[in-house]
């Protein structure tokens, strides 16, 4: 729904006033992120946590 708006947005000329490009950034963005969340993709966080070590990371499994 929110990349609906989003496009919606970018369409009507009515971008945030900070960026212009905000609304079709994001409406590439949020799709990525949600699959990305939704096949299980490896946390963020626990990659840079794990960045500097040795010992292997688990890995993401499909």
């Amino acid at each position: 729904m929110h990349t609906a708006w989003d496009i919606v947005r970018h369409l009507k000329g009515d971008p945030i006033p900070c960026a212009r490009t905000s609304s079709a950034g994001c409406a590439i963005c949020d799709p990525v992120i949600a699959l990305w969340c939704l096949r299980g993709g490896p946390s963020l966080v626990e990659t840079v946590r794990h960045r500097g070590r040795k010992e292997p990371r688990a890995t993401m499994t499909v």
